[in-house]
C-alpha cells in the first residue's frame, strides 16, 4: 500500500514539474516563479515525512535479509541488531512530528502564528522574569558594596580625619542616598516588574506609588546636585591647595538635601505637569503627561539640572587635568616644592578627582539614556528596552562605592 501511494505521489509531482518546465509557456515570470515555489514546497512536505517511513523500512529489510542469511536464532542473539531494529521501528512514530515541522517550514501563515505566540509568551512571561532577576541581582550587589564602604568609612573614622574629611563627608551622604534609591527599587519597582502589576489599587496615582516616586526624585536630585558640589569643591581644593572645613562641608550637604527635597516637591506635587513615576510596563520611569500641558517639571528642573550637572563636572575635571599638567611643567627645582606636589597634589588628583569624574560619567550615561531611548524605541513592542535606563540608574547607584573600593587605599 505504501509503495502504491508513493508511486502515485511521485508520478503526480513529476507531471507537475514537466508542466512547469514546458507546459506553462504563456504565463508571466512571476506566476511561473510562484508555481515553481508551490511545487517544491509540496515536494518538500511529502518527501521529508516519507523518508521517516522509507529509511526505517529499508533498514528493517536489510536486517531481515541479514537474519535470513545468518539464521534467525543467531540474529535474535545479536543485541546490536535487536537494538537497531527497535530504534528504527520507534523512528517511524516520528512521522507526525516530521509532517508538522515541514508544514510550519513551508507555510508562512503558520510561521507567523507560531512566532506571534512565542513572542507573546516571551514578553509576558520570560522578559519580566529575566528583567526582574537582573535588576534584583544588581540591587543586592549594590546594597552590599554600599554598606561595605559606609562601614569602612565609619570604622576607619574617616569622616572627621584630616584635610580629606570633606571628601568623605560628601561621599558618605551620597552613598547613603544611593542605598535609599536602590532600596525603593527593591521594595516596589522590582516586585512590580515580576508581578506585571502596580501592586496597589489606583495605578501610578496610588499613594504608595506617589510617595515612592517622590523619594526616588529626591534621591535623583541629590545625586544631580552632589556632582556639581563635589566637582566644584575638588577644583577649588586643588587650585587653592586646601580643602573645605568639616563644618562647611556639612553645611553644604544639608543645603543640598534641602534643595533636593524642595525640587522633588515642586516637580512631583506643585508643578502643573508632569510628575515622574515608576512604571512596570516599560521597566523604567515615565512622565505622567497631561495632553496639551507643557512638561514644566522636565523643562524647568530636570533637563536643565541634568545638563548643567554633567557639563559642570566635565568642565571642572577637565580644568583639573589642565591645571595639573601646567603644574607639572611649572615645577621649580626646589626639593620641598617637588615633595609637596608629589605628596599632596598628585595624591588628591589621582585618589579623589578622577574617582569623582568616573562617578559623574556613570551619572551622565544614566540620564542620557532616559532622553535617548524614547525616540529610538518609540511605540515599538519592545518596551522592555526602556529598562536600559533603570539598569544604568542601578549601576550609577553603586558606582560611587565601587570606585572607592577599587581606587581608594584608605577605604580598601
Amino acid at each position: 500500500w505504501a509503495f502504491i501511494m508513493t508511486t502515485l505521489i511521485a508520478t503526480m509531482i513529476t507531471e507537475l514539474l514537466i508542466e512547469i518546465k514546458s507546459g506553462m509557456l504563456h504565463v508571466s515570470p512571476s506566476t511561473k516563479k510562484y508555481q515553481i515555489r508551490a511545487v517544491f514546497s509540496l515536494l518538500f512536505q511529502g518527501l521529508v515525512p516519507a523518508l521517516v517511513y522509507v529509511i526505517p523500512i529499508l533498514c528493517e529489510l536489510a536486517i531481515y535479509a541479514y537474519a535470513v542469511i545468518v539464521g534467525y536464532e543467531v540474529c535474535t542473539d545479536n543485541e546490536t541488531a535487536s537494538t537497531i531494529s527497535a530504534l528504527l521501528f520507534s523512528l517511524i512514530f516520528t512521522h507526525t512530528f516530521a509532517h508538522s515541522v515541514t508544514i510550519l517550514a513551508c507555510a508562512p501563515p503558520y510561521r507567523k502564528l507560531i512566532a506571534s505566540f512565542a513572542y507573546r509568551i516571551f514578553t509576558m512571561e520570560l522578559i519580566p522574569l529575566i528583567g526582574g532577576t537582573l535588576f534584583a541581582v544588581l540591587s543586592v550587589i549594590g546594597l552590599l558594596i554600599n554598606f561595605i564602604v559606609l562601614y569602612a568609612i565609619l570604622k576607619g573614622r574617616l569622616l572627621f580625619k584630616g584635610q580629606s574629611s570633606s571628601v568623605y563627608i560628601f561621599s558618605f551622604s551620597s552613598i547613603a542616598m544611593d542605598n535609599l534609591m536602590i532600596f525603593i527599587h527593591v521594595i516596589y519597582q522590582i516586585p512590580a516588574i515580576y508581578a506585571q502589576s502596580w501592586l496597589f489599587e489606583g495605578g501610578w496615582q496610588a499613594p504608595p506609588v506617589v510617595a515612592l516616586s517622590y523619594v526616588f526624585m529626591y534621591c535623583w536630585y541629590y545625586t544631580t546636585l552632589s556632582h556639581i558640589l563635589i566637582s566644584v569643591t575638588r577644583l577649588i581644593a586643588i587650585v587653592r591647595w586646601s580643602s573645605l572645613t568639616n563644618g562647611r562641608a556639612i553645611a553644604l550637604v544639608v543645603l543640598t538635601h534641602s534643595l533636593s527635597l524642595g525640587g522633588a516637591a515642586f516637580s512631583q506635587f506643585f508643578s502643573p505637569c508632569c510628575k515622574l513615576s515608576f512604571n512596570y510596563i516599560v521597566y523604567s520611569y515615565v512622565y505622567e503627561t497631561i495632553h496639551g500641558t507643557p512638561n514644566y517639571s522636565n523643562d524647568i528642573i530636570d533637563l536643565p539640572f541634568n545638563t548643567f550637572s554633567s557639563v559642570c563636572s566635565l568642565a571642572c575635571y577637565t580644568s583639573i587635568i589642565v591645571y595639573m599638567h601646567w603644574m607639572g611643567r611649572a615645577v621649580s627645582g626646589e626639593a620641598a616644592f617637588k615633595r609637596r606636589q608629589q605628596e599632596y597634589v598628585y595624591f588628591v588628583f589621582i585618589s579623589y578627582a578622577m574617582q569623582f569624574a568616573a562617578m559623574a560619567a556613570f551619572y551622565s550615561i544614566s540620564w542620557l539614556s532616559f532622553r535617548i531611548l524614547p525616540p529610538l524605541v518609540g511605540n515599538s513592542p519592545q518596551v522592555w528596552l526602556y529598562g536600559i535606563t533603570m539598569l544604568f540608574v542601578l549601576l550609577n547607584s553603586w558606582s560611587n562605592a565601587f570606585v572607592y573600593l577599587v581606587n581608594n587605599a584608605e577605604v580598601s
